[in-house]
C-alpha cells in the first residue's frame, strides 16, 4: 500500500513539474520573439527617419529658391535614381516623407508621420 501511494505521489511531482517546465519555456519562447518584434520595428523605424532626415538635408539647398513641384521631383529623381518617388498634381513622396503643394505649385508643407506634430 505504501509503494502505491509514494508511486502516485512521485507521478503526480513529475507532471505538475513538467507542466510548470513547459509554461516557463513557452513563455521565454514568447518573451524572446516578442522582443526581437519590437527592436526590428524600432531599428527599421529608426533607419528610415536617418535615410529621410539625409534626403531633406541634400534637398533643400538644392530647391530652396524654387520650391516648385516641378524642381522637387526633377531634384529628387536626379538625386536618388533607385528610390520609389511618388506624384500627383499635390503631393510628391518618397520614402515616408511627403511633399505637398498649393494650387500654385509651390511648397506648402513637408509631411513625417514620426515628425507629424512638428511638420508645417
Amino acid at each position: 500500500m505504501d509503494l502505491a501511494r509514494s508511486r502516485r505521489r512521485w507521478r503526480r511531482a513529475f507532471f505538475a513539474l513538467a507542466f510548470a517546465w513547459a509554461c516557463t519555456v513557452a513563455a521565454a519562447g514568447y518573451a524572446l520573439i516578442d522582443q526581437s518584434v519590437t527592436l526590428t520595428y524600432r531599428g527599421v523605424s529608426h533607419d528610415d527617419l536617418v535615410r529621410d532626415a539625409g534626403i531633406l538635408a541634400r534637398l533643400v539647398p538644392a530647391v530652396a529658391p524654387a520650391a516648385t513641384r516641378e524642381g522637387v521631383l526633377a531634384t529628387l529623381r536626379r538625386q536618388n535614381p533607385d528610390a520609389f518617388i511618388t506624384a500627383d498634381d499635390s503631393t510628391v513622396g518618397i520614402g515616408q516623407l511627403h511633399f505637398v503643394y498649393g494650387r500654385d505649385g509651390r511648397l506648402t508643407a513637408i509631411r513625417h508621420p514620426e515628425l507629424e506634430t512638428v511638420a508645417d
